[in-house]
């Protein structure tokens, strides 16, 4: 059975889970955190900007999230929190879904945090979108980029990266943006982090 049927949902990745480059970061004491006490949609791009280990790229698509989620006339800022099913393939891959007799009523579906979610089919492609803001990117380099962002805890990628561990990649993947770097600045984000490091390493 296809996963994201209503009957097989897409599980999606908690947030909770192994960042790897924020971690090697915070054990490198890599970050300058700057105590700040403002909030809002925008520390998101503060917390993008404020990280000088980001390539230029996950710069580039971290925005670009920032504008599809949350910008004032974002279609789906109402609920970026439900996050979004994009193809991460080429536009001209065969593997697009388009109404699969699977889908029967042309949606995928998401189970996440004790709720399930459709999302309309066909998926938006990403390769595209990005291309549409001037962003042109490979199939290949997307999914480095979206690992690099997922392990900096930007967002959340479901499948995680690295999965499924076969020759036949996932041309879809769910997104979400961490709500955590939107509503707190990098300092207390971080500082949350590494006190959780320091009571699990002194236990």
């Amino acid at each position: 059975m296809k996963i994201g049927t209503e009957e097989n949902p897409l599980v999606a990745t908690l947030d909770k889970v192994a960042r790897p480059l924020l971690e090697a970061a915070l054990r490198d004491n890599s970050f300058e955190f700057k105590d700040e006490h403002t909030y809002g949609i925008e520390l998101f791009l503060n917390n993008v900007a404020g990280n000088e280990h980001l390539s230029k790229m996950a710069i580039r698509i971290a925005i670009f999230f920032h504008n599809y989620f949350l910008s004032d006339d974002a279609e789906r800022s109402t609920d970026y929190e439900d996050g979004e099913v994009f193809m991460t393939t080429d536009p001209n891959s065969r593997t697009l879904i388009n109404g699969h007799e699977d889908y029967i009523d042309n949606e995928f579906y998401v189970r996440y945090a004790g709720s399930t979610i459709g999302f309309p089919i066909p998926l938006p492609n990403l390769v595209s979108l990005l291309a549409e803001s001037n962003i042109l990117i490979s199939s290949s380099n997307l999914m480095k980029t979206l690992k690099e962002l997922h392990e900096f805890n930007y967002l959340t990628l479901s499948p995680p990266p690295n999965y499924p561990k076969s020759k036949n990649r996932t041309p879809w993947r769910h997104i979400r943006l961490y709500k955590g770097m939107i509503e707190k600045p990098l300092y207390y984000h971080i500082k949350s982090k590494a006190d959780l490091e320091g009571s699990t390493s002194s236990n």
